[in-house]
């Protein structure tokens, strides 16, 4: 975890470079990471990360002008409250069973002028590779997803949904959901570039607006619930 000892926010400034982790980490406070760049700055992933390798928890916490790459494991980003503005989230993995948003797992917070790239979701009863979003308050906007899978390799498929996105809940706004669904990977899954399903408990609320759905593939086309093509 990052700690600060009173309520003024901090920034982290991170100069240019490849910046590997050697712990996870964990925004409980007000505290901003902010690079030079999604092209120039990049926290990269460790083997045997327990988790995902940051999670935003305050509503002040932010990332800002990097990329986040190469996670392994249990995936690269998850937003619970806060802002990531301008990154590029690339590479991130997860084969947790059960697992949601390879790239990103939100249940609030706002993530925004970023892009989603080449991540993986890959297991039985997986969820989202590029994200996951699953919460009312939780906000996507002019971003980009493209390249990502949601797979179970050569085994028989079990509830793999979206390779794009996973959406229960919030607001996908001005996005490009392209080029999603990778066959190559193995067996891929339902819904190419969103999946969405309203749950079977609690007040939910899912909003798509303005958005480009295009060049995605799926396990069957055209005839499972969901947008994709």
């Amino acid at each position: 975890a990052v700690w600060k000892s009173n309520d003024e926010t901090t920034t982290i400034d991170l100069a240019e470079g490849v910046w590997t982790l050697s712990d996870v980490i964990s925004l409980a406070y007000s505290v901003s990471i902010e690079g030079k760049g999604a092209d120039k700055t990049a926290i990269c992933g460790y083997a045997d990360a327990p988790g995902r390798l940051v999670t935003l928890k305050d509503p002040g916490a932010a990332l800002r002008n990097l990329a986040l790459t190469n996670s392994v494991g249990f995936g690269g980003l998850k937003i619970e409250r806060g802002l990531v503005d301008h990154c590029r989230i690339v590479r991130c993995n997860s084969s947790e069973y059960g697992g949601c948003g390879a790239g990103v797992h939100m249940t609030g917070g706002t993530l925004q002028n970023s892009e989603i790239l080449d991540c993986e979701m890959a297991n039985l009863s997986v969820y989202g590779g590029g994200i996951a979003l699953r919460g009312n308050s939780a906000v996507v906007s002019n971003c980009t997803v493209s390249g990502c899978t949601c797979h179970c390799g050569t085994r028989s498929p079990e509830g793999q949904r979206g390779g794009g996105v996973y959406a229960e809940a919030g607001l996908l706004t001005n996005c490009r959901f392209v080029g999603n669904g990778d066959r190559s990977k193995g067996n891929v899954g339902i819904g190419g570039g969103i999946y969405s399903v309203k749950p079977s408990t609690g007040d939910t609320n899912l909003r798509i607006r303005n958005c480009l759905i295009a060049d995605n593939r799926s396990r069957v086309e055209n005839t499972w619930r969901g947008y994709y093509q």
